[in-house]
């Protein structure tokens, strides 16, 4: 899924091109390509209310974890890694990281508090 970041000025998607899921972002216009997370799947990005952090999912702890990084993929930091998998994180305006996660045997949505590395 694209998403779009909160002034519309970039996007970020996954791609398979290189083999692996990665995090690619570009211009609204389609100029700037950028490869932002590897290595193994990072999939789900979604960008933070201010634009400036990335949440997604990666398996490259063995399953699928929460991670998020600076917007010009820098500074990915694991915030999820238990053995439940989880997916599909949102960023909501209240500064949280929604997901669902397998905790439970279910798919139930999660609150997350981030703290942001400086």
């Amino acid at each position: 899924y694209p998403t779009w970041d909160p002034d519309g000025s970039r996007v970020a998607f996954c791609s398979d091109t290189g083999g692996d899921w990665d995090i690619w972002m570009m211009q609204n216009d389609g100029s700037g390509l950028t490869q932002l997370a590897m290595p193994k799947d990072q999939l789900s990005p979604c960008f933070s209310g201010n634009g400036k952090w990335i949440a997604y999912v990666s398996d490259q702890g063995g399953n699928y974890d929460l991670w998020i990084m600076k917007a010009d993929g820098s500074s990915p930091t694991q915030i999820t890694s238990d053995s439940s998998e989880e997916g599909m994180p949102s960023w909501g305006a209240d500064g949280n990281i929604y997901i669902c996660s397998k905790k439970s045997g279910n798919c139930d949505l999660w609150r997350l508090t981030p703290v942001l590395p400086e």
